[in-house]
Parts: structure tokens; sequence; C-alpha cells
């Protein structure tokens, strides 16, 4: 067991992984004190780690940091129904997509011609706009709850 105690500021988590890299488990620490690393054999090499470190974090870190943090920004923009009950979406679809499709099925004629198929274009067209806004905020959605479960996934 090597016992580093802290004499200049340090990143825990980052210490820790710079530790790991090497091969090092650490055992015990606290915070803006000491860390204490397995390695009984390897004092020097794990100074060595410890003097190397730098507390300041890396590029990759600070974006990873910065799309957990805009992740639940990033759901509450979401139009209208990022905050919506499951009721208040299943009102949504049924008014948007399912109430369009049967009220298109009641209106269409009995028979379609070239006269009458502008009419039966755009009503399709009208369900496709509201299954298109579905979908895209079911999108970005997902897109959020990735940044906020695993910020640093698009880093690798």
């Amino acid at each position: 067991m090597v016992r580093i105690d802290f004499t200049k500021p340090v990143n825990i988590g980052k210490l820790i992984n710079e530790l790991a890299a090497a091969g090092f488990t650490q055992t015990r620490s606290r915070e803006n004190e000491y860390i204490e690393v397995d390695g009984t054999n390897a004092t020097v090499t794990i100074q060595a780690i410890y003097d190397a470190h730098d507390p300041n974090p890396t590029a990759a870190e600070q974006a990873a940091a910065a799309r957990a943090l805009a992740a639940r920004a990033n759901a509450k923009a979401i139009p209208s129904w990022a905050a919506w009950s499951e009721l208040e979406a299943q009102t949504w679809a049924d008014a948007n997509i399912g109430g369009k499709l049967t009220t298109g099925r009641a209106t269409l004629p009995p028979s379609i011609t070239l006269a009458n198929i502008r009419p039966v274009i755009l009503a399709i067209l009208d369900i496709l706009d509201g299954m298109y806004a579905l979908q895209w905020a079911t999108v970005r959605m997902v897109l959020a709850l990735r940044d906020a479960q695993w910020p640093d996934l698009k880093d690798k």
C-alpha cells in the first residue's frame, strides 16, 4: 500500500484514472488530502504519476460535462410534449395521428379519380406531418437521454 499525501490541487477522478491506466488500484482516498494505492513495490512509479498529474479537466472531459449539463435543457426545449404525462401524449397522438386516420378513412370517396385525388393526398400529408413531428421529438429526447446518461459517448 502506497499513500500519497496531496501537496498540490488534484482532480481525484482523473488521478484515479491515470493510476488505473498504469495498472494500479486505488484502495482509499480522501478528497483534497490523500490517496492510497495498491502497489508496495511501485512507490516511485506512483509518485511519478502523481507528480505529472494535471488537475485541469481535458477538453473531452469538459465537453462531456457540458453535454451532461445541457441534456436536461435540451429535453425541456422539445416543444409541447417534453413534460407531458402518458395520458397527455396519448391524447395528442390520438388527435394528430389516429384521429386523422379515422377521419381520412371515413371521408374517402368510394372511388378515387384524378378529379378527387388532391384532397386524399393532402389528408395523407397532414397525417405524415403529425407522424414526423412526433418522430423528430422522439429523436431529440433519445439524444438528450443519451447525453445525460453517457456524456462522454461522443468522444469515443
